[in-house]
């Protein structure tokens, strides 16, 4: 769940097809200007658009390993 001006929206993390850091300014839900991470689905419809779901957990590290613990196929 990602939320963005306080509105949560669920991604589906098994179409998650890569993530990567990422120093965008794109309009996001990303609080953070240095600690960004890409988020690329395998799905253009989840989205509705090519540009990635740009997120900026706290814990970086420790998210992506979640991720992957639940979707062992995300490009990292």
């Amino acid at each position: 769940v990602v939320y963005s001006f306080f509105i949560p929206t669920a991604y589906p993390i098994d179409k998650i097809k890569e993530i990567k850091p990422t120093k965008s300014v794109l309009s996001s839900p990303a609080t953070s200007l240095t600690h960004r991470l890409a988020i690329t689905f395998t799905d253009r419809r989840i989205l509705k658009s090519s540009i990635p779901l740009i997120v900026s957990p706290v814990h970086q590290e420790e998210f992506i390993r979640h991720l992957l613990s639940i979707n062992p196929e995300i490009k990292h």
